[in-house]
C-alpha cells in the first residue's frame, strides 16, 4: 500500500513536471517576460531535470527526500553545464529559446522515461522479470557488499563524475574559444621635456585596423591624424605640444574612429583640467 501510495504521488510529481516544463517553453517561446517567466525557469534551471532524471534511475523511491533534493540539484546544475558544453560544440547560439529547448525537452524526456519505468516496476508479469526469468537470474546471490550494491550510492557518483566532467569541459572550452578583440585609447598630460597633451591606441583586434585620431581642447578641434595604421598587437602614441602653460587647465577630449564605420565614434577619453 505504502509503495503504490508513493508510486501515485511519484507520478503527480512527474505529470507537474511535465507541465512546467512546456509551461517554461512556452513563455521562452512567446517572450513572456516578468515574474511569471522568472518563476518557471528557475526550477527548470536547478531542480527539475536532475529529480525526474533520478526518477528515471531509481523508480521506487528509495532514497530519503534529503538525497533526492540533494540529487536534484547536483544533477539538474550538470546537465545545465552539459547543454552549454553541447550547444558550444554545435555550434548553437546560447539564447533564451535554445535553453528553453534543451532544459525543457530533456526534463520531458526523463520524465516520460520514469513514467515508463513506474508502470513497468508494478506490473507483476512485466516483460523484463519474464527475460530474467528466463535466464534463471531472478534469484541469484551476489558476494558484492551491499553498500556496492545501492543504487543511491551509485547515482550519486554518477552525479559528480558527470558534474566534474561537465566543469572541466567548460573550463576548456572557456580557455579555447576565440576571444573577442578590442582597441584601448587613453590621453594623458606631460610636462617634460615640454608641455604636451600624449594620445596613445594599442589594437588588440583581432587583425590589422585603420583608425582616425581626432583631439579636442575646450571642445573645440586642435588637431587630427586622417589615418592611423596599426598591425595586430601594435601601439602607438601620439603628441600634441601645448602652446602656454595656461593651456593644461583647458580640458581635451579625444574621439577614435574605424575607417570601416568612418561616422560610428569607436573610443572616446577624456583628460579634465584642473579645476575639476
Amino acid at each position: 500500500m505504502q509503495r503504490a501510495a508513493n508510486g501515485l504521488s511519484n507520478r503527480i510529481d512527474l505529470t507537474l513536471c511535465i507541465i512546467i516544463a512546456l509551461a517554461g517553453f512556452a513563455a521562452v517561446y512567446f517572450q513572456i517576460q516578468g515574474i511569471l517567466r522568472v518563476a518557471l525557469a528557475l526550477p527548470l534551471i536547478f531542480l527539475i531535470p536532475g529529480y525526474v532524471l533520478q526518477s528515471a534511475l531509481l523508480p521506487t523511491n528509495e532514497i530519503s527526500n534529503l538525497w533526492q533534493l540533494i540529487l536534484s540539484v547536483v544533477l539538474s546544475f550538470t546537465i545545465t553545464m552539459l547543454g552549454t558544453v553541447i550547444m558550444y560544440f554545435l555550434g548553437i547560439p546560447l539564447t533564451a529559446v535554445s535553453w528553453g529547448v534543451w532544459l525543457s525537452g530533456f526534463t520531458l524526456i526523463a520524465s516520460i522515461a520514469a513514467l515508463i519505468r513506474q508502470l513497468d516496476a508494478q506490473e507483476p508479469n512485466r516483460l523484463s522479470e519474464k527475460i530474467l526469468q528466463q535466464f534463471g537470474q531472478m534469484r541469484r546471490v551476489s558476494i558484492t557488499p551491499k553498500i556496492l550494491r545501492s543504487e543511491t550510492l551509485w547515482l550519486s557518483v554518477i552525479a559528480i563524475g558527470l558534474l566534474a566532467a561537465a566543469l572541466t569541459i567548460s573550463r576548456m572550452s572557456a580557455v579555447t574559444q576565440a576571444q573577442p578583440g578590442f582597441t584601448q585609447l587613453w590621453i594623458n598630460s606631460s610636462e617634460s621635456p615640454s608641455l604636451s597633451i600624449e594620445v596613445g591606441i594599442s589594437n588588440q583586434e583581432n587583425s590589422a585596423q585603420d583608425y582616425r585620431l581626432t583631439l579636442y581642447q575646450n571642445d573645440a578641434l586642435v588637431n587630427e591624424w586622417s589615418v592611423v595604421t596599426l598591425e595586430k598587437g601594435q601601439t602607438l602614441t601620439e603628441t600634441y605640444a601645448l602652446p602656454a602653460p595656461a593651456a593644461l587647465d583647458d580640458s581635451f577630449e579625444a574621439r577614435l574612429y574605424r575607417l570601416d564605420a568612418p561616422d560610428t565614434l569607436y573610443r572616446q577619453v577624456k583628460l579634465a583640467s584642473k579645476e575639476n
